[in-house]
């Protein structure tokens, strides 16, 4: 009797929305389980789940340069932990509130013992560094104008999980640094970091943190799932799972910044 409640409440919700709205989440990571997902993709599967039966996602591989084009040619497609710049606004529909937060990207450099743990950017021009970078990601304003103006510091990667086999190759010992979160290669390389002499330094030309966030084809169908997310992401059940998902990332003193910083994003009171 029980089970048999539940499937006529199931098919009432399909009959009282009608069928999910389908959103293809265009991706140079596709997780192949929940399980395996990384803490961004595991939020966005659980805040898209909590939409079901209005809106229900399927993940597409694309690289970094292919998922903006993607938003052009699919009315549904959605992409997701997404610097927010005005040029990106021009092409898709943003959500309101951002689904994660980080400190501001680290230059993370291979056996450079002595270099300063705070760095200009200039600094590299007085190195012959070679510094690996994700072709199509946007890194902030400041690095990523830096690299147009003098792209032959960098080594360009580019294609489905570019960014992971970059960190892999930074590992080998295949270029001196490359521009990444902390957290990202602490996360997969703690146990290797020292024997890597691997070391983290600030630039201080960027802003303090970085949020990501939603962004939809501007499309009816689109316009429609940013809608669904940004009515979800209002609740405050939804903000504080996405507040406590940062919390086992970071040093205690980086988890305080990023706990306030969407605290003040989400407008609750820090």
């Amino acid at each position: 009797m029980k089970y048999a409640l539940v499937f006529l409440l199931g098919l009432f919700s399909i009959g009282l929305y009608g069928a999910p709205l389908k959103v293809n989440i265009a991706s140079d990571y596709v997780p192949s389980s929940d399980s395996s997902a990384d803490m961004v993709t595991r939020l966005l599967i659980d805040i898209s789940k909590r939409l079901y039966p209005q809106l229900e996602i399927d993940f597409m591989p694309a690289s970094r340069i292919r998922e903006w084009r993607t938003l052009n040619m699919y009315p549904n497609t959605c992409l997701y932990n997404k610097v927010k710049k005005p040029e990106r606004e021009a092409l898709a529909y943003f959500s309101a509130r951002p689904i994660t937060a980080f400190p501001a990207n680290r230059l993370v450099l291979r056996d450079k013992k002595g270099f300063s743990a705070d760095v200009s950017l200039n600094d590299l021009l007085k190195t012959d560094f070679k510094i690996a970078i994700t072709k199509g990601r946007s890194y902030g304003k400041s690095i990523d104008d830096f690299i147009k103006s003098f792209p032959q510091l960098f080594v360009v990667s580019e294609g489905e999980e570019s960014a992971k086999r970059l960190r892999k190759m930074l590992m080998q010992g295949r270029f001196d640094g490359m521009i990444e979160y902390t957290s990202v290669i602490i996360n997969e390389y703690a146990e290797v970091l020292g024997e890597n002499k691997i070391s983290f330094h600030r630039i201080i030309d960027q802003a303090p943190s970085v949020f990501g966030y939603i962004a939809c084809a501007k499309t009816p169908q689109g316009k429609q799932a940013i809608n669904l997310f940004n009515k979800k992401m209002a609740e405050s059940e939804v903000q504080e799972l996405i507040i406590e998902a940062h919390t086992g990332l970071f040093s205690p003193h980086e988890r305080d910044f990023i706990s306030d910083s969407l605290k003040i994003a989400f407008s609750i009171q820090p």
